[in-house]
């Protein structure tokens, strides 16, 4: 058998910089000192396989965002951000579903982030 390879996305091939093509996801929730809650906010480049770690100990729109600027200020302002919406990992507790994404894409449209 033989099969033609799949062709990837143009924003894949094209040699950007490292995150400006970014995917965003959350871990399942893990446990942290004094019995609260947290979840890691993984940034991970869909061309070079680079990653980024935020830790949030909130998950609401608010800290989502703050996560957000904080990887932007760090790493520079992502062109795409590829998420999921939580429909695939039940055991995040559906993160992205709990996140306002009207906010979210108002502020990704005013940092020219597509999403």
């Amino acid at each position: 058998m033989k099969a033609d390879p799949v062709p990837l996305p143009i924003h894949r091939v094209k040699n950007p910089a490292v995150l400006k093509v970014t995917g965003a996801d959350f871990t399942g929730s893990i446990f942290l000192r004094g019995q609260r809650k947290g979840w890691i906010c993984l940034y991970t480049c869909a061309v070079y396989r680079a990653g980024h770690l935020k830790l949030l100990t909130l998950m609401s729109t608010k800290t989502f965002l703050d996560s957000l600027r904080r990887f932007i200020g760090r790493r520079s302002r992502p062109s795409i951000i590829f998420s999921d919406n939580g429909t695939n990992f039940i055991s995040a507790d559906n993160a992205f579903e709990k996140l306002n994404w009207d906010v979210i894409s108002k502020y990704s449209s005013a940092e020219r982030i597509d999403w």
